[in-house]
């Protein structure tokens, strides 16, 4: 019985630390079509993400089509 509750206290210690790391997940691109370049970008949260990829001007004005479809993807909406 006391084996069974640590396997389960340590299950469960493992899966919280697991939990914290997707909280400290970054999230990058960098686009270039045509000879125009996004710059590499990067944010610590999604919703930075997102914003990001519909901002022109952060963008270069580049790869409108390829950040939309990344917007979709990424469930941004």
């Amino acid at each position: 019985m006391n084996r069974l509750f640590i396997i389960l206290t340590s299950s469960l210690l493992i899966n919280a630390c697991g939990s914290k790391e997707s909280k400290d997940e970054k999230y990058t691109y960098q686009f270039s079509e045509n000879g125009c370049d996004t710059g590499k970008q990067s944010f610590s949260s999604k919703l930075d993400y997102c914003n990001a990829l519909k901002n022109d001007s952060l963008n270069n004005g580049c790869a409108a089509f390829t950040r939309a479809k990344t917007y979709q993807s990424a469930n941004c909406l």
